[in-house]
């Protein structure tokens, strides 16, 4: 069987079914039934944070004594997001935007439309969500975070009221 094994053929029977129920050839080159698709290893993980002020608004002012902090981390094309922010009114919009440090550029991902935002009667206020981004704002963030921006906007400063650049987390 081993040097010729399409000269046999298998074939099963029951005891109510004379003819074969199912049968075949071997197949030598068949090898093991495929599984499931390899999808390979998982996408990378970038955390990333930045620190928020009114000074670091652009075109100003910003909220003088406005300030925050902000985590964003990417998987794949999965950025999940949170920040506090504090001394600002209530938050109306919070964006990434495209921007080194000192340079205004244009929204690239939305964060509180796909996310909560929670007054926590203090004078501060928590956001947190998940968006789906497009693979290649994913790659350009994840590859140079300091190119982008978090933005936090309110009534009283519509261009902006904090931002931060965003950097790598130094673990450590």
């Amino acid at each position: 069987m081993v040097s010729s094994p399409d000269a046999f053929r298998f074939e099963v029977h029951t005891a109510d079914a004379a003819p074969a129920l199912v049968g075949g050839l071997f197949n030598p080159f068949a090898g093991p039934p495929e599984g499931p698709p390899d999808d390979g290893p998982p996408p990378p993980t970038t955390e990333l944070t930045a620190t928020l002020d009114g000074a670091s608004e652009v075109p100003g002012p910003g909220d003088d004594d406005g300030s925050g902090m902000a985590t964003v981390t990417i998987t794949g094309t999965t950025l999940t997001f949170s920040f506090t922010v504090a001394n600002i009114d209530m938050p109306t919009a919070a964006h990434i935007h495209e921007g080194a440090a000192g340079v205004s550029g244009g929204v690239v991902v939305d964060l509180l439309g796909n996310g909560t935002l929670t007054d926590n009667g203090d004078g501060t206020f928590n956001a947190e969500g998940m968006v789906e981004v497009d693979a290649a704002i994913a790659s350009a963030i994840s590859n140079s975070p300091g190119n982008y921006y978090v933005n936090v906007h309110n009534a009283a400063f519509g261009p902006g009221a904090v931002r931060g650049n965003l950097a790598d987390i130094v673990q450590g």
